[in-house]
């Protein structure tokens, strides 16, 4: 009996690690995306901007996508970008979700908080499904 009990814990250990490392690696593909959408951003670049909205996003919400980016891409200078340190990651039906948080420094409109939801595409690559602006 202690041998089987042994056994799960081992088990569920490592079951727990597992699922883990995919949570981290998500959050680390989501970071490098946010960081080349704030690129374009920056640069205003509409187009590139749009191109990293998820299929299903520019299936379901395509004109808010493309109004929310032409607005920030034509009506902000972005000075300065800060990550927060509140994050949510989730996996489900082996579809990584992750959610971040950054404040932007506009020279006019000041702090703005940015919440943006990257989850994995077709392609391989995370990709945004909902983008929030304060």
């Amino acid at each position: 009996m202690k041998r089987f009990y042994s056994l799960s814990i081992l088990l569920i250990s490592i079951t727990f690690l597992l699922a883990s490392c995919g949570l981290g690696d998500a959050k680390e593909k989501a970071e490098k995306q946010a960081a080349k959408y704030h690129k374009f951003l920056k640069a205003g670049n509409e187009n590139a901007m749009l191109d990293m909205v998820h299929e299903d996003g520019m299936k379901n919400a395509e004109e808010d996508f493309r109004f929310l980016m032409h607005k920030m891409a034509t009506e902000t200078t972005i000075s300065k970008i800060e990550k927060s340190s509140q994050f949510n990651t989730s996996i489900e039906n082996g579809v990584a979700t992750v959610r971040l948080n950054y404040r932007l420094y506009d020279k006019i409109h000041g702090r703005i908080t940015e919440e943006i939801v990257f989850q994995d595409s077709k392609d391989g690559v995370m990709k945004i499904v909902a983008l929030n602006y304060k």
